[in-house]
């Protein structure tokens, strides 16, 4: 298991039009957190092939930090299947997500 913490900073641009007056980081940018997690635990680059399953569950907010904890399934030395779950500071699963990854070198 490869696990690392992402502080959402509150002055992400992206919060102005995500939702005016109540601001909710869009997943997209915690499957970018899952990307950057795998990217510097493998020393290659990552690229999502494809999304298996996801599931958002709880908002994450401005200001929160995120645990990014992915699991690879496999044996390979670079996995191809990952498996995360995304956890906020107060230890609420606010996602999971099953991937299908490829690393560039």
């Amino acid at each position: 298991m490869t696990t690392k913490s992402h502080l959402v900073s509150a002055e992400q641009p992206v919060f102005a039009g995500h939702f005016p007056g109540n601001p909710i980081l869009p997943g997209v940018l915690l499957l970018a957190f899952a990307r950057r997690t795998l990217t510097e635990t493998y020393g290659y680059p990552c690229r999502i092939r494809r999304i298996v399953r996801q599931k958002f569950l709880a908002p994450v907010l401005p200001s929160q930090t995120v645990q990014v904890e992915c699991v690879p399934t496999g044996s390979d030395r670079l996995p191809t299947e990952v498996a995360c779950r995304f956890v906020n500071q107060d230890g609420v699963l606010v996602a999971k997500a099953d991937f299908v990854v490829e690393f560039s070198s």
